[in-house]
């Protein structure tokens, strides 16, 4: 665990969340996508990050449920532990 969490650069409070997502430990520094205050904020994010919002205004934006978005995309391809995202892939 010590020699991992060293390789990995990561904080242990980050590292940890990683495996209680039930990653290998050698793989948690290359699927650890960021630090978010909910499910919600990193589905915004990423929504924006991958152009899934660039033509949409922001008055319908702010319309748009991303706890729903999570629970219906995200969730299967990202893993949320105590702040910290991880990629399932």
């Amino acid at each position: 665990y010590i020699d991992a969490l060293n390789r990995s650069n990561m904080d242990k409070e980050a590292f940890d969340a990683g495996i209680d997502c039930g990653l290998e430990l050698d793989e948690i520094s290359n699927l650890y996508y960021g630090s978010f205050d909910s499910e919600s904020d990193f589905s915004e994010q990423y929504a924006e990050e991958s152009g899934i919002t660039e033509n949409m205004p922001n008055e319908l934006k702010n319309c748009v449920d991303w706890k729903y978005y999570w629970n219906s995309y995200l969730q299967f391809d990202f893993n949320f532990s105590y702040g910290y995202v991880f990629s399932n892939k």
